[in-house]
């Protein structure tokens, strides 16, 4: 298991905080609600990189979800 995944698995199942956004975002992904991406994205302020990265992950181990979304998010997060 690479470790950023096993990094993010940790803090989901140990961080009650964290697996409450995360299960926000993979909401908003699986609804194809970029507007709510969005606004999910501009909450999480310094930290919208790494959910955006543990997003991605999970996007690849769930292909139905659709990767495009994340893609459209992540030029708003990089500068």
């Amino acid at each position: 298991m690479p470790v950023p995944l096993a990094i993010g698995l940790g803090f989901y199942l140990l961080d009650e905080n964290f697996r409450f956004v995360m299960s926000e975002g993979v909401r908003l992904l699986m609804v194809a609600d970029l507007a709510g991406l969005r606004a999910w994205g501009d909450t999480l302020g310094f930290w919208a990189p790494l959910a955006t990265f543990l997003l991605m992950v999970i996007q690849a181990l769930a292909a139905p979800i659709p990767a495009i979304l994340i893609t459209w998010l992540k030029p708003f997060w990089s500068w």
